[in-house]
């Protein structure tokens, strides 16, 4: 099987705006928290995407699919899910972790975790996934 240059550019680009994203993450060493850091390298991943997404005017249907209509209870369960999941587990990582002060720091930021660095991470690597690649990928492919 042949790979066309059509299916060969989303991987690169793919490759360079996490390497990018990567030279900005690495570039912050006087933030002493990763999570800092993260968020940052998160939101050069957005603007970039976005930028990307613009440039190549693709298709931005699939962000349409979010839109919250009728009953919104599935979708508040279906949240808070995800929020205990992701409090459970970071919670049990740094109780298996030996150091009181990386679990105190923790718990002393858990609500910055919860409000700015779980979504913002998350919608970083939908806008890269669903925003990007993915519409790419549909509008040079399919015929």
């Amino acid at each position: 099987m042949q790979l066309s240059n059509k299916v060969i550019f989303p991987i690169l680009l793919f490759f360079v705006i996490y390497a990018s994203c990567t030279l900005v993450y690495l570039s912050l060493f006087f933030i002493d928290n990763t999570e800092y850091r993260s968020v940052v390298f998160s939101i050069v991943l957005i603007v970039i995407c976005r930028f990307l997404i613009k440039k190549y005017k693709l298709p931005t249907y699939y962000f349409k699919k979010f839109r919250i209509t009728g009953n919104t209870t599935r979708l508040i369960i279906y949240t808070v899910i995800m929020i205990i999941l992701f409090v459970g587990i970071n919670i049990t990582q740094n109780l298996l972790d030996a150091s009181k002060e990386m679990r105190n720091d923790y718990l002393q930021n858990i609500i910055f975790y919860l409000s700015i660095s779980f979504p913002i991470k998350a919608f970083g690597e939908e806008i890269l996934y669903r925003g990007l690649i993915l519409p790419y990928l549909e509008t040079k492919t399919i015929d």
